[in-house]
C-alpha cells in the first residue's frame, strides 16, 4: 500500500544517484512535497500534523514579497524573510526604521529623508512621516527656516533674520544668507544703516546728502543732513558763498572794498536795532 497521505496513489521511481528504488506520492495536497509529502513547498510552513499527515500554511507576508523569488519565508515558524518595499517585520507588516506610511496597503514605505541639519534624527511620524524638527525649523523634512529666520545650515535650527524695522521692508530676510531686503538709501545685513552719501534712517529710508560737490569737503554729510563746507561757503549743503564772497563756481571770490564799507554801515545798524529792543 502507498504510504501518500490521504490514501493518494504513488509510483515506483528509480534513483539512479542513489541506485536505489523509491516510492514518490503523485498527489501531494498544496503546500506539501517531497517523495512523500512530507515537506512544506516553498511558501509555506508547518502549522500541524493530523493523522500522520503533515499540514502545511501558506506564509503570510502581506504582499511584500517577490511571488516569484524563493526562500520568502521560513519553512519551520512561518517568519517572512525576504521583506520588499522598504518593509520589515515577521510578516513584512510594518516599515523599516527611518520610513513612513503603511505597510498594509497601497501607500507602502516611504523614506523619511529629514534634513541633516534641520532634524533631531532621521526618524519620522509614521503616518504623515513628519520628521523632528529643531528650533525655527518648518517642513515635513525640517529642511526650511520658519519665516523671519534663517541658516539652517547652523545645526542648532535657525537663528532670527533680526532685521532693522526701520530700514527693512520687511522682517523676513533671505533664508540662506539672512540678508535683509532694505528700504531705499539704506544698506546692512540687516538694513541698520545708511549708504554712503545718506542720512537720517528712518522708516522712509535713508535721505541723500545732497552736498554740492563745488563747496563741499566731500559728499557725505552728518546725521543732520548738514554738509561740510569749504572755506567762504556756506549752506545746508554748501551750495553758495558766505558773505562778502561771490561767484561759487569759482572757489569764491572776495567783494570788492566798497561792499564792505556798506557791510559795516549795515551790522552798525542791525546792533543799534538790538540794543533799542
Amino acid at each position: 500500500k502507498c504510504t501518500c497521505p490521504n490514501d493518494g496513489p504513488c509510483a515506483e521511481f528509480y534513483n539512479f544517484q542513489s541506485d536505489s528504488v523509491e516510492i514518490v506520492c503523485l498527489n501531494c495536497s498544496i503546500g506539501t512535497r517531497g517523495n512523500l509529502c512530507d515537506i512544506c513547498d516553498d511558501g509555506y510552513y508547518q502549522t500541524s500534523v493530523s493523522n500522520s499527515q503533515l499540514v502545511c500554511s501558506k506564509c503570510l507576508c502581506n504582499g511584500n514579497i517577490d511571488e516569484n523569488a524563493i526562500g520568502n519565508c521560513d519553512a519551520k515558524n512561518g517568519k517572512c524573510l525576504r521583506c520588499i518595499f522598504n518593509t520589515t517585520g515577521d510578516n513584512c507588516e510594518k516599515c523599516l526604521p527611518s520610513y513612513w506610511g503603511n505597510a498594509l496597503n497601497k501607500q507602502k514605505c516611504h523614506a523619511c529623508e529629514c534634513d541633516k541639519f534641520g532634524s533631531f534624527d532621521n526618524d519620522c511620524n509614521l503616518k504623515d512621516g513628519q520628521c523632528k524638527c529643531k528650533k525655527n525649523v518648518k517642513g515635513r523634512q525640517c529642511n526650511e527656516c520658519k519665516d523671519r529666520y534663517w541658516n539652517l545650515t547652523s545645526n542648532e535650527g535657525c537663528t532670527d533674520c533680526r532685521c532693522n524695522p526701520l530700514g527693512s521692508k520687511s522682517l523676513i530676510c533671505n533664508k540662506k544668507t539672512g540678508k535683509c531686503d532694505c528700504r531705499e538709501g539704506v544698506t546692512g545685513e540687516k538694513c541698520d544703516e545708511c549708504l554712503p552719501n545718506h542720512y537720517g534712517l528712518s522708516e522712509n529710508g535713508c535721505k541723500r546728502c545732497d552736498c554740492d560737490p563745488h563747496g563741499s569737503i566731500n559728499l557725505q554729510c552728518n546725521e543732520y543732513g548738514k554738509c561740510e563746507c569749504k572755506e567762504r561757503v556756506t549752506g545746508e549743503k554748501c551750495n553758495r558763498c558766505i558773505e562778502n564772497y561771490f561767484n561759487f563756481t569759482r572757489n569764491c571770490e572776495k567783494c570788492d572794498d566798497c561792499y564792505n564799507l556798506v557791510q559795516n554801515s549795515v551790522n552798525k545798524l542791525k546792533n543799534l536795532s538790538l540794543i533799542h529792543i
